[in-house]
């Protein structure tokens, strides 16, 4: 089954790293409890945008601070993380 990042429906796991990351940068309003894949990609995308945390010369690398790289992997701090396996670290964040 091929999933569809625009309608598929997916929540969080109670206490999953990205949805506590979410909430402390305000960027999910507290009320939704269900999202769309693409409309966490896109939130995700704002954060890194507003907080510049990108490599200005290389833009596809995102720079985490401590917090997003928690958010992401998880458990181990990276300093840099390539934008295309950002979608890799998401779905274990998830149950649809």
């Amino acid at each position: 089954m091929i999933l569809n990042p625009d309608t598929d429906i997916f929540r969080f796991i109670p206490n999953a790293p990205l949805q506590r990351y979410f909430r402390e940068t305000q960027q999910f309003p507290c009320n939704h409890t269900t999202f769309t894949f693409r409309h966490i990609i896109n939130d995700l995308k704002e954060v890194i945008l507003e907080n510049d945390l990108f490599d200005f010369f290389n833009p596809y690398y995102i720079v985490c601070d401590e917090d997003l790289s928690v958010a992401l992997a998880g458990t181990i701090f990276q300093d840099q993380v390539h934008a295309t396996s950002v979608p890799l670290d998401i779905p274990a964040c998830l149950v649809s």
